[in-house]
């Protein structure tokens, strides 16, 4: 009894001040607690809106083999086997066949009429025949001697991109003697192309020594042999082409699409990649349940890359789009 009327007197001594300052302490050990319960609770309620906000933003696509090509758009200068006929006497001449058709060598593609005063009807016909079989074309643009596949190494290359094309056919009218009226281009020879480009592809062509490359023309794909490439002040490759269409020989200058590189294998887009622990993964999909597995990168082209791992085969679904995913999300 003695004691506890001792500790009352103890109580009675004590300061206000005192009493004041363990009221605010306990105060603020309060606040503390209930800062860190609401964060607690606001941390639950965002990962419970995140999860929900991804299970309704997730793309979900599977593994699938692919092929990924960087493809340049490039003007090339047509160098092939041409034959000029050229009409033996002055006169007025008329074509026979269409421009653009395969002949026969001997066959007559046209007729010059000339005036003839001993023949009753004042003039006389000849025919002009094609000297070898191929394509008929009325294109003459004067570089049908020069540009011929046997004298691509004597012809300085680098000047090649001056030469213009001519659009405009020889038509029906006065010829003088010896004029080309046209040309047969040999279409069972090799096309040989011309074609420049920037330094960067020329030294990645030559880092890589590709023997074949892959063009398309108006849609149509064409495997192309590299003949050459060219290094210096003008960057160019010469192409060898054995297959193509009948089309393209009635050309001098054309449009292609060159690819310049390719990649083979599982392609997804470089955005899906998700880096975790110092290591680049992706985020599986597997019954339902995202979890993130482990890739190795091996190529990357235009945005997208090639992965391969231990957990990585076609037709795994993965998310294409990780930013909201955890390890654990259910969609």
């Amino acid at each position: 009894m003695r004691l506890v009327t001792e500790i009352l007197h103890m109580e009675q001594r004590t300061s206000p001040g005192k009493r004041k300052l363990r009221i605010r302490k306990g105060r603020l050990i309060f606040a503390a607690i209930m800062i860190v319960l609401m964060c607690a609770s606001l941390w639950s309620i965002s990962d419970i809106l995140r999860s929900f906000i991804f299970s309704q933003i997730a793309e979900v696509d599977v593994l699938r083999e692919g092929v990924a090509k960087q493809t340049q758009t490039v003007k090339g200068l047509l160098i092939k086997k041409e034959y000029l006929v050229v009409t033996p006497y002055k006169g007025t001449v008329k074509y026979s066949v269409a421009d653009g058709h395969r002949v026969k060598g001997g066959t007559t593609i046209a007729t010059v009429t000339v005036p003839n005063m001993e023949n009753s009807a004042g003039t006389t016909n000849y025919a002009i025949k094609a000297p070898v079989s191929g394509v008929l074309s009325r294109h003459i643009d004067g570089w049908e001697t020069v540009l011929v596949p046997d004298t691509l190494d004597v012809v300085k290359l680098p000047t090649l991109d001056k030469i213009e094309s001519n659009d405009q056919p020889v038509t029906t009218g006065v010829v003088d003697k010896g004029q080309p009226v046209a040309k047969i281009i040999d279409n069972l020879t090799t096309l040989y192309v011309y074609a420049t480009l920037n330094p960067a592809e020329i030294k990645k062509m030559q880092s890589q020594r590709l023997s074949f490359i892959n063009v398309e023309w108006q849609n149509q794909p064409l495997e192309a042999k590299v003949q050459k490439v060219l290094s210096g002040s003008q960057p160019a490759i010469i192409l060898a082409i054995e297959n193509y269409p009948d089309e393209l020989l009635d050309q001098r200058w054309v449009d292609f699409k060159l690819t310049t590189d390719t990649k083979e294998g599982l392609l997804i887009p470089e955005t899906s990649l998700v880096r975790q622990k110092g290591q680049t993964g992706i985020f599986q999909v597997w019954k339902g349940i995202v979890r993130w597995v482990p890739v190795q990168v091996t190529g990357s082209l235009n945005g997208q890359v090639v992965i391969t791992g231990r957990d990585i085969q076609p037709g795994i679904r993965y998310v294409v789009n990780p930013t909201l995913a955890r390890e654990g999300d259910r969609l």
